[in-house]
């Protein structure tokens, strides 16, 4: 499965096994996400063999240009250049911190990926966003930035927590949501079960997606769909709530408000939020966090990058249908976000 990101050349490769993949490639290091390290040891120490090994504490709290600078240090000690390959070995935050090293080290050097959660498989990894979070505000610097091949083994799902499974869920789910194809039914066919089938899908249906609009200028936006209330809960709860949980809670939030604007019927609303419901059990806004959104949601929506002079926010305006919409009042998104969520 080959794309082609504005030139750039992104190939995704399903397989069984990793060990053959870096072999002949001279000039290697490895970033890895010190907790599938102590998961997967032996792999890791197969796949890294005597190559220059960097393990991340992989949270949202240590995504910082702090700990990029300690892995600009890592390449520069074992002199990796622009014909080096960096290979990136972990979930969401693993993949978006090494691809943004990778962007920018030398004015960037070559990228491979092996993502290691659903949520990574199907969106963190792919399309070319990297990342690190400032001041609070999640991803505030990045770039766009695709890796050269992206390796898929669904092997390592196997010692993914609920939690982890649920966060993957989330983003399928959306993708699912924002356009007509066939991965709606693919998933409430075989809800529950996480098959090569929907992986695929889902990277395919985003890929093209990112193919048309890689810097995120046009059709891609309909991409963020769910997220804008998703970074509000996320920057407000101090990360406490995953950013799977985040979107769940955001895509339930943008259908809400979407049938409040009168933009979907009730009908609609109920087809779509049904596929979405099962990811809100035992997903709960405490007391705290709620005062914080409600507090902060004015200050964070200002620095969300994708807005202009307005809040700009993924709606839907039919079944499995979305656009962009230009919200001025910040009180209807508070409301929706504190009180329509259903859950």
């Amino acid at each position: 499965m080959k794309y082609n990101l504005s030139g750039a050349i992104s190939e995704i490769i399903p397989t069984k096994t990793l060990t053959d993949k870096f072999i002949e490639i001279k000039s290697k290091v490895f970033v890895v996400d010190s907790n599938l390290y102590e998961l997967h040891k032996e792999l890791v120490l197969q796949l890294v063999g005597d190559n220059p090994m960097y393990l991340l504490i992989a949270t949202e709290q240590n995504k910082t240009l702090n700990e990029a600078e300690m892995i600009f240090q890592f390449l520069m000690l074992n002199k990796v250049n622009r014909s080096s390959v960096i290979i990136g070995i972990g979930g969401g935050i693993t993949t978006d911190i090494t691809a943004y090293a990778a962007s920018v080290f030398k004015r960037g050097c070559r990228l491979q990926l092996v993502p290691t959660t659903f949520l990574a498989m199907i969106d963190a990894a792919i399309g070319g966003k990297t990342g690190v979070n400032f001041q609070s505000i999640k991803n505030a610097i990045g770039t766009f930035y695709p890796a050269e091949k992206v390796y898929i083994n669904t092997g390592f799902m196997r010692t993914l927590s609920k939690k982890e499974l649920r966060s993957g869920w989330a983003e399928c789910i959306k993708t699912a949501l924002i356009g007509k194809t066939g991965l709606f039914q693919t998933i409430k066919q075989s809800y529950s079960a996480i098959t090569e089938e929907i992986i695929l899908e889902t990277i395919d249906q985003k890929m093209r997606i990112c193919e048309g609009d890689l810097q995120d200028t046009g059709f891609r936006r309909k991409l963020n769909m769910g997220h804008t209330f998703a970074h509000i809960t996320e920057t407000a709860t101090n990360n406490e709530l995953s950013h799977g949980e985040a979107v769940a809670l955001g895509i339930s939030a943008a259908l809400e408000l979407s049938r409040r604007r009168k933009m979907i019927s009730e009908s609609e609303y109920n087809k779509m939020h049904l596929l979405v419901e099962p990811l809100l059990i035992d997903i709960e806004l405490l007391p705290q966090h709620k005062h914080q959104i409600a507090s902060r949601l004015s200050e964070i929506l200002a620095h969300d990058k994708k807005n202009s002079n307005h809040v700009n926010m993924i709606l839907f305006d039919g079944f499995c249908s979305t656009k962009v919409v230009e919200i001025e009042d910040t009180d209807e998104v508070r409301d929706v976000l504190l009180h329509g969520v259903r859950n």
